[in-house]
């Protein structure tokens, strides 16, 4: 049987990202064998061991950041060396290491030992009875916004300062496929060696949102069910289940050539990623845009400074405008325009084609 893992980054609040992504691996039957994960991802790593996807959505939906760090609840006075006890009590309750230990998916994670910086790849059956829970806590203690962890006289940190995305854990495990989940988070991320794992195994794809999914140490609720919904499309793209880059459409509804139109239409007039877009629901939004960003006269322009004169709407219109008038006169059909304006032409033309300009 071959082996698939999830290798979980670290990134602290964009952690909810990962287990959007696990929806989708759920939903798409795609089984996980082996998990690993540093930091944040240490912490969803053991939620994915024990299944318990529904608890995973539970806590990232009442997780605030004064659960984590020493802040009220309005999230002012924000300390630093505040201790661990509101991660440790949250790891406490959603990591059962018995569960753990007899569950059929392999869990690994990697701390750091100070005062060395020397980093710990351990995987479940290499850590102590009794001591599961203190090695997640380290491997996401984040210092020095939280305390170095004590494990048998020894300090631990985040396992990020050493390698913010494991995959070289799931690949000495015996992986043949690996799905990695980046979520650009603080950390080493050690490309050479990721670069060689890769080589190793019969299919690896790295996740990564196109969106800045917030700050790393403010865990916000509002936040978080958007970038879960953000994660869940990423993996469906990534699975080819539905098209599209920053923004998801419908399967085979546009070319490739008309889907880069259709990204950059939708960015140009900032819709909802978080919607899953047929053709008939784009072009409605687009012609809502057009509606609300009313086209420039056609004066000169000059075009080192064009991004600066419209709004990204009101600049795709005059594209368009601009080309469907002069057509191949257009300034927009010259290579300095298109190095300058590429997305913005694709989206022109994608306007043009569709009827809306």
């Amino acid at each position: 049987m071959e082996k698939y893992a999830l290798v979980l980054s670290g990134g602290g609040a964009r952690g909810a990202y990962e287990i959007g992504v696990w929806q989708a691996l759920r939903e798409m039957e795609i089984p996980v064998h082996i998990v690993t994960g540093a930091s944040v991802g240490a912490l969803n790593g053991c939620l994915v061991a024990q299944k318990k996807f529904d608890e995973a959505v539970e806590l990232w939906e009442r997780i605030e950041t004064h659960h984590v760090f020493d802040v009220d609840e309005n999230g002012s006075g924000f300390k630093l060396n505040t201790g661990t006890s509101g991660l440790a009590e949250i790891i406490r309750e959603y990591a059962d290491e018995e569960a753990i230990r007899k569950s059929d998916i392999e869990f690994g994670l990697v701390m750091v030992q100070l005062p060395d910086m020397k980093p710990h790849y351990l995987y479940v059956d290499q850590i102590e009875n009794g001591k599961l829970h203190d090695s997640i806590l380290a491997s996401a203690s984040f210092f020095p916004a939280l305390e170095a962890v004590e494990i048998d006289g020894k300090k631990y940190i985040d396992g990020g300062y050493a390698d913010v995305m494991p995959v070289k854990m799931a690949v000495e495990r015996g992986a043949d496929h690996v799905i990695a989940v980046y979520l650009d988070g603080l950390g080493i991320l050690r490309r050479n060696r990721l670069r060689k794992a890769v080589k190793q195994i019969k299919s690896f794809r790295m996740i990564r949102s196109h969106w800045d999914l917030g700050n790393v140490l403010s865990f916000d609720i509002n936040n978080t069910k958007r970038i879960m919904r953000l994660g869940y499309l990423d993996a469906m793209k990534s699975f080819e289940q539905i098209d599209g880059f920053k923004y998801s459409f419908e399967k085979d509804t546009f070319t490739l050539h008309d889907l880069l139109g259709a990204d950059a239409a939708a960015d140009a007039f900032n819709l909802d990623p978080s919607v899953i877009y047929d053709k008939a629901a784009l072009l409605e939004k687009l012609q809502i845009g057009v509606a609300n960003s009313p086209i420039a006269d056609n004066g000169v322009v000059i075009l080192e400074d064009i991004k600066n004169h419209f709004s990204p709407g009101a600049l795709v219109g005059f594209i368009a405008a601009d080309l469907h008038k002069k057509e191949a006169d257009s300034m927009f059909l010259t290579k300095p325009a298109f190095n300058l304006l590429r997305n913005e032409i694709q989206a022109a033309n994608f306007m043009i084609k569709m009827g809306i300009l």
